[in-house]
């Protein structure tokens, strides 16, 4: 390998030089060729730490070579386990449900460790403990998957106060869970708990706990928010409607234990 590196990169170099990507398949990454930034690296199924020196840390993983959906999702934990992210190699036609790795992407790659990838959009882990972004009051949106690999509903909780946001996740073994940060941002006197059930294009849905004027800054993302779009809110039993005012919904929420809040586009 290291005797035909030169002729390898002074041959991609031309495909290069013509407007081209190169994906080397199952090609020792030397820092040679990890340094030609053009070059993608696909490693067909394995894991291990040859993808360290890649450009981004992932791995095709060819879905029909395995007994069970469960052994599917094991295969994530095991390329987890290396701080690699797993790719699906297969039309999908064999899950059932939605998998840890259709949450993983998009991945702009910050941090690696064992059982750990940390990004700008996501973290991705199968360990136990408190994460978050420092500087980043938004809010965030946990998706858990069971020890089958199954999604769960969300069981964690974000704490916000002067600190920051961080969210604290107890994972037993085979566990794991994605974190993406969503534009909402929770302004209050005191500390405040957060559980983010559902946030998509339809609609936002959390429980919150504290005490005291509690304020939601809701900005456009997953759910669209347009220049005078209407809202309908409900805080606990009450309903109310908010437009948007600068590109921002804003959430009045007087909170004396636990809450819960929504919010969905009214047309």
């Amino acid at each position: 390998m290291l005797l035909s590196q030169p002729s390898m990169i002074e041959y991609a170099r031309k495909i290069r030089d013509k407007g081209g990507e190169v994906i080397a398949l199952h090609t020792v990454l030397t820092r040679g060729i990890a340094n030609e930034t053009y070059i993608g690296f696909a490693n067909e199924s394995a894991s291990g730490p040859e993808l360290h020196l890649a450009s981004s840390v992932m791995a095709l993983a060819f879905n029909l070579g395995f007994k069970s959906e469960r052994h599917i999702y094991l295969d994530m934990l095991d390329k987890l386990r290396w701080g690699e992210l797993f790719i699906h190699y297969s039309d999908g036609r064999d899950l059932t449900h939605r998998s840890q790795a259709s949450r993983c992407y998009p991945m702009t790659f910050e941090e690696i460790r064992p059982g750990l990838v940390r990004g700008k959009e996501r973290i991705v882990t199968s360990n136990a403990g408190n994460y978050g972004w420092p500087g980043n009051r938004r809010l965030h949106q946990v998706h858990a998957f069971d020890a089958r690999g199954a999604p769960v509903p969300n069981p964690f909780v974000t704490t916000v106060d002067r600190r920051g946001v961080r969210t604290k996740l107890n994972l037993d073994e085979h566990e794991s869970a994605v974190i993406e940060p969503i534009p909402v941002i929770i302004e209050s006197g005191g500390p405040v708990n957060a559980r983010v059930i559902d946030y998509d294009v339809d609609g936002l849905r959390l429980r919150i706990n504290g005490k005291g004027p509690t304020t939601l800054l809701v900005r456009s993302g997953a759910m669209p928010i347009e220049s005078g779009a209407r809202f309908q809110v409900s805080i606990g039993r009450a309903r109310t409607w908010v437009t948007e005012v600068d590109g921002v919904i804003s959430i009045e929420a007087p909170v004396n234990g636990e809450v819960h809040v929504s919010a969905e586009r009214f047309e």
